[in-house]
């Protein structure tokens, strides 16, 4: 088998596709299908395709053959957190794999990983009566936030300084520190130790500590996500990191004597009882934080798990135009890394972007 080595042409199978999430449950993300692998592709019988296998020039001609289906390829190998290394191998030849310089001992194929930022290496050995057919695959893990399903608002708060806050999608507005653009002592301070890159740091007590984006027009939805890291500190008292303008959606850090919570609200008027999701968070530690809502359902996952059952709560069309992450109610801590969707994102996917520390 004449193979290039990683980087260079590859072999790959005529059919290329993303791949990059297997589907037991049936649930794919941005419109994929579950295809007969049981893998997420643009339709059910598209075919995973190869990556590049690590072969020499002198290898064993008697070595049993390693060939990796996934992860596909993309553009600078380079995906989100969870990644799935799929191969293939001769039946009933043993095998062995190593991700970033850990032996991980006897292993099968697929094996999935929720991976942290930046780069790895995935080895598989596979050894047939004393022969060893080896196979790598390198690939870059970026955990800032990209664009997901329904996209309205996506911000790195990685500005060096400034009042301005920069939104990556389209949507028409303004973004800035403060509850007004204009600049005032006790807006938000930036820091360079966020999670990723800058964030911003809202230690102060004040009520105008507060990073807003103000749409030019508003929008209607009773569906949708927000995603955010959160640094906690401790308060002794509740403090606000999130709210739309008519505080229908909030997020609040609950913090105890000896507990800190995040709480999730989403008001419902119909019925007049708010609909309340908490998670038990560890204080003086970065969070990743992301709550859904379909229509019907409001749902919370905190560091790639989902915290309880959702809750049923059926909320009527809104309006929504203002975001603002802190509160006039205050708010302390750090966050980092923001995004506001007008769509409910599945499980799976809302677990997937949960980047784990190095």
């Amino acid at each position: 088998m004449a193979c290039a080595l990683l980087g260079g042409v590859g072999c790959y199978s005529p059919q290329v596709d993303s791949c990059l999430y297997a589907c037991n449950d049936g649930a794919c993300p941005n419109g994929l299908t579950c295809n007969t692998a049981k893998m997420c592709a643009t339709t059910r019988d598209t075919v995973c395709s190869a990556l590049p296998v690590d072969a020499s020039a002198d290898a064993d001609p008697a070595a049993p053959m390693v060939t990796f289906r996934q992860p596909s390829p993309q553009p600078n190998n380079m995906t989100g957190p969870r990644v799935t290394f799929a191969w293939m191998v001769a039946p009933d030849v043993p095998q062995t794999c190593e991700l970033d310089g850990t032996n991980l001992g006897p292993c099968t194929s697929p094996a999935t990983y929720q991976l942290p930022h930046g780069a790895h290496g995935f080895v598989v050995r596979a050894t047939d009566k004393g022969h060893v057919g080896t196979a790598r695959v390198d690939w870059l893990v970026n955990c800032k936030f990209s664009d997901g399903p329904g996209g309205v608002v996506l911000m790195h708060w990685d500005e060096a300084s400034g009042q301005n806050l920069a939104n990556e999608l389209a949507t028409p507005g303004n973004g800035y520190l403060g509850v007004s653009p204009g600049d005032n002592l006790n807006d938000p301070a930036r820091v360079t130790a966020g999670r990723l890159g800058a964030g911003l740091d809202f230690g102060s007590s004040s009520t105008t500590n507060v990073a807003t984006w103000d749409m030019t027009t508003s929008f209607n939805t009773s569906s949708f996500t927000l995603e955010t890291w959160l640094f906690p500190v401790n308060t002794g008292t509740t403090t606000r990191v999130f709210t739309t303008g008519d505080d229908r959606i909030t997020v609040d850090l609950d913090d105890g004597a000896v507990i800190t919570r995040v709480v999730a609200t989403l008001s419902q008027p119909v019925t007049g009882t708010d609909s309340q999701l908490t998670s038990v968070v560890t204080r003086n530690a970065w969070h990743h934080v992301v709550v859904t809502h379909d229509g019907s359902q409001h749902c919370l996952f905190v560091d790639g798990a989902q915290a309880g059952a959702c809750h049923t709560a059926v909320v009527p069309v809104f309006p929504i135009r203002t975001l603002s992450w802190g509160s006039t109610i205050k708010t302390a801590g750090r966050m980092d890394e923001v995004f506001f969707g007008n769509q409910a994102w599945p499980k799976l996917y809302a677990t997937d972007r949960f980047c784990p520390l190095p």
